[in-house]
């Protein structure tokens, strides 16, 4: 080219985008993985808050659970050296004993363990 009595040598490149492209497939994209996201966060607040609701009726259930009754193995060991029950109600006794205290145990775990799940799902849920 020539200008102003000076001649001038250049190389120059460019790119051009059609104008009706407007990144069509690029926008598509980012809108599909936003929306795949979003229904993944929501399937995982959906499982939270089912999993809270069943840990709440669990808690229910087991409120209604009644009381051992209060029965002492002092109080069988003491019948049977007075001699007001014998070794085999003694034993058998002993075990019914032995069985509802395994069950208060569990029961009382298992509330536990609701408590915990509610409190931990509830936490989860508010972030």
């Amino acid at each position: 080219s020539r200008e102003d009595g000076q001649d001038r040598l250049g190389l120059s490149a460019g790119v051009t985008l059609p104008l009706w492209n407007r990144n069509r497939k690029g926008v598509a994209e980012a809108t599909g993985v936003r929306d795949v996201s979003r229904r993944k966060a929501i399937d995982v607040w959906r499982e939270l808050v089912c999993r809270r609701a069943e840990a709440v009726a669990t808690l229910a259930e087991l409120g209604a659970h009644p009381s051992a009754p209060p029965a002492d193995r002092t109080t069988a060991a003491a019948l049977l050296r007075a001699g007001e029950i014998g070794a085999i109600d003694f034993l058998t006794l002993s075990d019914e004993i032995l069985t509802a205290e395994l069950s208060e145990i569990d029961w009382r775990r298992d509330v536990r363990l609701a408590r915990e799940e509610i409190r931990r799902l509830s936490v989860a849920e508010s972030r």
